[in-house]
């Protein structure tokens, strides 16, 4: 098998708080979300598509030399390595991908004799959103717009 790991070196990153909502203008976004999209073979992704990524740099398509999808290669290989196992590796994909479908969701504001609230629009972002996660966009949109308060005794 593969050799036991007996150390490591590990760096602290910041990560910005604003890359989650967009980037600037001829940026990229956080570079694992290039490496499922273009390296994954089962991808739900297209850069091109996504309103978080659209609008950054899609032209680059490495880092240091290292292209998108060798760099999502290596850093599988690394998860593999440290005992993640293909399964967890396949969900870590999964919530990438979802994470930026998520945000290609909207919600209108409605309004009821209840009072005001929200509603998911039925789009093909929520459908696909919906189909990733495996539930209906029913039920999606319930999960985003109502709240949920769990009263303890």
């Amino acid at each position: 098998g593969d050799p036991p790991l007996v150390g490591s070196r590990c760096r602290t990153y910041l990560l910005e708080k604003s890359r989650i909502t967009g980037q600037a203008p001829g940026e990229r976004a956080y570079h694992c979300f290039y490496g499922v999209a273009r390296g994954r073979t089962n991808s739900r992704l297209d850069l091109t598509q996504q309103r978080f990524t659209a609008k950054g740099d899609l032209a680059t398509k490495s880092i240091e030399g290292v292209a998108d999808p060798d760099r999502f290669a290596k850093t599988w290989d690394a998860l593999r390595l440290v005992g993640v196992e293909d399964n967890e590796r396949d969900a870590i994909a999964d919530l990438l991908e979802v994470t930026l479908l998520l945000g290609d969701v909207d919600v209108e504001a409605t309004s009821t004799e209840q009072g005001e609230g929200s509603s998911l629009l039925q789009d093909n972002a929520s459908t696909k959103a919906s189909q990733a996660l495996g539930v209906n966009t029913e039920a999606l949109g319930k999960a985003l717009t109502e709240r949920t308060v769990k009263a303890r005794n």
